[in-house]
């Protein structure tokens, strides 16, 4: 009888003590054995790291460790440091998974000797009622580098950026010295996901949506402003550029959808610049949105704004080069957004009574 692979579960803990036990308790269910599981307590405030300790005296697989804060990264680089499994998965503390999870991911992997990477889709929960699926644009076993082929739509898709909806092989993180990054506060995942791919030329993609991401507000990106959006998002595109070129896989489809990400965070980031949590006086926000447009016309073609009536806006107004008529727009878009998520939520009490 052939003995199953240990899996090693990597769990960064900060302030979660709402939220961890579901999720451990979801790890636990899985119906697949052995695993263990790595709580990496980073300077819990709250009552995280009692519960941590008390999860660990009460369950044998599972390791607690305890240090400073230094960050989600960190906290990885942490339990992959410590991790004993020939497979890791990754999960937030916020979060649960399905309890079939980690079978149908070994099992995908253990399907091709050769695979080294399983990618499955996930499910995004904001209330009791309202869900979204995001599932792979393609399923099955991609030999000989096929993957690639499909990068771009994976990444608008985001199924390619998280580092939770995967089933890594440990041996090609340690013997290509992988890590997450701190440098960055928001993309280090991605990163992550892209230097693994460099050692990966064949994966394995699963359609089934068996990790549950739970969203406290199911408009926080739009409600936190970052301050270095744009930058960042440039970086970020760069890097799935470069990885494309070296892989001779920059495609006419994935530069297409490239540059439709790229439209997107352009409107993303006029959208942050006006965030009302930016005190940026009125001044510099005009600086800082000519900035962003004249990023636009040198990295963007326009012909990658459009599809909605708010990308055919911007693509004319950007074109007419109409400053004052993209500032009041995106000016007043934060008090229109407000506005429906009022009305959505009025609606939403409505059918319930």
């Amino acid at each position: 009888m052939i003995t199953p692979k240990l899996v090693s579960f990597i769990i960064p803990v900060y302030n979660a003590e709402h939220s961890l036990f579901p999720c451990v308790q979801s790890i636990l269910g899985q119906m697949y054995h052995p695993i263990e599981i790595i709580l990496i307590n980073d300077g819990s405030t709250d009552h995280s790291k009692d519960l941590c300790n008390k999860l660990a005296e009460v369950y044998a697989s599972i390791h607690v460790i305890h240090q400073e804060n230094t960050g989600v990264s960190q906290a990885r680089n942490r339990g992959i440091r410590e991790a004993n499994g020939e497979y890791i998965q990754f999960v937030d503390a916020d979060d649960y998974i399905d309890s079939m999870m980690t079978k149908k991911l070994v099992q995908a992997m253990k399907s091709n000797k050769k695979c080294e990477l399983v990618i499955c889709g996930y499910e995004a929960i904001t209330t009791k009622t309202s869900r979204k699926k995001y599932t792979p644009c393609i399923e099955g076993m991609l030999k000989n580098n096929r993957y690639l082929t499909h990068i771009g739509e994976l990444y608008k898709q985001i199924i390619l950026p998280s580092p939770c909806n995967k089933l890594y092989r440990t041996d090609i993180i340690r013997e290509h010295q992988l890590s997450f990054t701190d440098k960055l506060s928001n993309g280090e995942d991605l990163l992550f996901n892209l230097d693994y791919l460099r050692h990966c030329k064949h994966i394995h993609i699963i359609g089934d949506t068996l990790y549950k991401y739970l969203m406290k507000d199911s408009y926080s990106l739009s409600r936190r402003y970052r301050k270095d959006y744009l930058q960042e998002q440039q970086r970020l595109l760069e890097e799935v550029t470069r990885f494309l070129r070296e892989k001779r896989a920059l495609t006419t489809k994935n530069q297409q959808v490239i540059g439709e990400i790229y439209a997107n965070s352009i409107i993303n980031a006029l959208t942050n610049l006006f965030h009302p949590d930016n005190s940026m006086p009125r001044n510099r926000k005009k600086e800082q949105m000519d900035d962003i447009l004249l990023t636009a016309k040198r990295n963007v073609d326009m012909k990658y704004f459009r599809g909605t009536s708010q990308k055919r806006l911007v693509s004319m107004l950007i074109r007419l080069r109409a400053t004052y008529g993209l500032y009041a727009f995106f000016r007043v878009k934060p008090f229109l957004q407000h506005q429906q998520r009022v009305l959505s939520t009025i609606v939403k009490k409505v059918k319930h009574e």
